[in-house]
């Protein structure tokens, strides 16, 4: 049984890029084959990273700060390279930025969340946007996206059941996706991302606890038998 290599979402943004040869367990029995992978993440403030999992690049939620600085800066950079996009939770540091990348910079890539997520993700850009406008102007917001822009977006976002895997085509053939329930938000959602033996876990805002209106995280229920090569996990305060 193998290690897990632990990459942490810093908020101090000690972390900027980690590249590493994970062997798979399978590897070790079968041949010595591996895998690259590296993660990028884009911001110490907010939720969105590159994942690039054996050539496929993984959009790892769309976030942005309350303010939305710096809104285009790094996600028009990756926007047109990846493959898909998955979302863990439908707060604005998780998926405020997703309009703006699918009208003004080039993401064509398919989004993932569960329903809750993609129900509620598209009820705080409202409110955000509302927000932004009340205190900058109608210009400035609509400058940065439009509410047909918000719309647009989470209107083609592919709703996925927890412990639903996917499997992917074309690019992705060979890697499968598969939501887990995170905790911490309604349909909240942690993502394990396989291909054959070699997996990564997309952990961020989990919640152990069950609270009264969601339960906790299936993270720890996985089992060691289910321990992932790389756990990309943040540093926040725990809950």
């Amino acid at each position: 049984r193998g290690h897990t290599l632990h990459i942490f979402h810093s908020a101090s943004g000690a972390l900027t890029r980690c590249r590493t040869k994970v062997e798979s367990p399978r590897t070790r029995i079968e041949k010595q084959l591996y895998l690259t992978m590296s993660y990028t993440p884009l911001s110490d403030q907010y939720y969105a990273g590159v994942l690039d999992f054996g050539g496929v690049r993984i959009l790892l939620d769309c976030g942005c700060d309350i303010e939305f600085q710096n809104l285009g800066e790094k996600i028009a950079a990756v926007a047109p390279t990846v493959d898909l996009v998955l979302l863990s939770h439908a707060e604005l540091r998780h998926v405020g930025a997703l309009p703006a990348a699918k009208a003004r910079y080039g993401l064509a890539a398919p989004v993932f969340a569960t329903t809750p997520t993609i129900k509620n993700g598209a009820l705080t850009l409202y409110e955000a946007w509302g927000g932004f406008r009340a205190a900058k102007g109608r210009a400035a917001a609509k400058e940065l996206f439009t509410l047909d822009d918000v719309d647009a977006a989470f209107d083609k976002i592919r709703a996925l059941k927890f412990d639903q895997p996917l499997s992917l085509r074309g690019r992705g053939a060979g890697v499968v996706v598969t939501a887990h329930r995170a905790g911490h938000s309604v349909g909240g959602a942690y993502w394990r991302i396989s291909r054959g033996a070699d997996e990564v876990v997309y952990a961020v805002d989990v919640h152990h606890a069950r609270e009264r209106h969601v339960d906790g995280t299936a993270l720890a229920a996985r089992g060691p038998d289910r321990r992932p090569a790389v756990l990309i996990c943040d540093a926040g305060p725990l809950r």
